[in-house]
């Protein structure tokens, strides 16, 4: 029988990635619900990781740049720079 995973709260770089996520979805008009459908998840899944309660995986992340249209790459370096305080989020 499989574990039962346990929440675990999203540590900084995955909160940092949630930040940017909502910012983009936020500006974009789209709902977690639409995002959801778009990257093959539950609106529950993506809502749990929204809201830091856990992390997105790279995969979902992979997925949700690509649902924005962004780049993966635009993506990082947005985190990290807002991470480092260099530049706003875009």
């Amino acid at each position: 029988m499989p574990k039962s995973r346990s929440l675990e709260p999203a540590g900084s770089h995955g909160q940092a990635f949630s930040e940017a996520i909502r910012g983009r979805i936020s500006r974009k008009s789209v709902s977690g619900l639409a995002l959801a459908a778009q990257i093959g998840k539950s609106q529950n899944y993506v809502a749990t990781r929204l809201s830091d309660e856990m992390s997105f995986t790279a995969d979902d992340i992979e997925a949700i740049a690509a649902a924005l249209r962004v780049s993966l790459a635009d993506l990082v370096r947005e985190v990290f720079a807002t991470e480092n305080g260099t530049v706003q989020p875009g």
